[in-house]
């Protein structure tokens, strides 16, 4: 269910127009996101994220994150939506290098790394103060574990994705 609607948000998201770039919107955008949250059963932490935009002309950012304690990865959020306060990023693909004695989702499986895919939220409530909200899910290495593992990875992959991360956070603007 909630995958469902994070999906549907995505999709209103990628109908809207994004409003036009100021002359303060343009060039390169630095941001970093603190967040604290948690999903999979037994699972919860940090997530810090620096986020690097080229504002207007790439609707894709370069993130790179640590969800402490578990390990850090490199992600590919994509712009949506950007208006003057709010900005609904989809798709975020990345991957994600869990620390070999603890990992985010279903620590039996062996695997080199996860693959995430996401969406997200960043909202400027008042002046300079961008809360966001961000929905991840750790999808153990598609690459192998499907062979590894047959059948298993099925119910496997959608475990990972009924028990996504939510994380609520403050973002800072570098800029």
């Amino acid at each position: 269910m909630r995958t469902s609607t994070l999906i549907i948000l995505a999709a209103i998201g990628a109908t809207l127009d994004a409003a036009p770039a100021s002359a303060a919107e343009t060039g390169l955008e630095r941001r970093i996101v603190i967040a604290a949250g948690g999903g999979y059963p037994g699972s919860g932490g940090v997530f810090l994220a620096a986020r690097l935009r080229y504002l207007p002309k790439i609707p894709f950012a370069l993130e790179i994150n640590l969800y402490a304690p578990y390990g850090f990865g490199i992600a590919f959020p994509l712009d949506v939506y950007r208006g003057e306060r709010l900005r609904i990023h989809a798709f975020d693909l990345g991957v994600f290098e869990d620390l070999p004695w603890l990992k985010v989702s279903h620590s039996e499986v062996d695997r080199f790394f996860d693959v995430t895919i996401g969406c997200g939220i960043e909202w400027n409530v008042f002046g300079d103060h961008v809360f966001s909200l961000d929905w991840r899910a750790f999808l153990a290495d598609p690459s192998k574990v499907p062979f590894r593992y047959g059948n298993y990875a099925v119910p496997l992959y959608k475990d990972a994705l009924a028990g996504g991360q939510i994380w609520l956070g403050y973002v800072f603007d570098l800029d």
